[in-house]
């Protein structure tokens, strides 16, 4: 089943993400698509990455934007989630 574009199974995720994605250009000084694309980050917020591993395997997220933004994106989801134990 595919959701409705624009959809997002965690929007208080996805607005964490876009409140930090802000930030980070104002600090930059560069354009909102230049950190993350918002297709790149509704896709996190859906499937909500707990590893770099993970992180990496969305679209749009490669090696560059590990470097620059992983660890931060990572933190910004562990302040929203609280992740099971497996």
């Amino acid at each position: 089943d595919e959701k409705p574009s624009g959809t997002c199974s965690h929007p208080e995720v996805l607005e964490s993400l876009k409140q930090w994605r802000r930030q980070k250009c104002k600090d930059l000084g560069v354009p909102a698509f230049m950190v993350l694309h918002q297709k790149t980050m509704n896709e996190i917020a859906d499937l909500l990455p707990q590893s770099k591993e993970e992180l990496l395997s969305i679209k749009g997220f490669g090696k560059s934007k590990w470097d620059k933004y992983g660890d931060d994106i990572l933190k910004v989801l562990g302040s929203k989630i609280i992740f099971k134990e497996p």
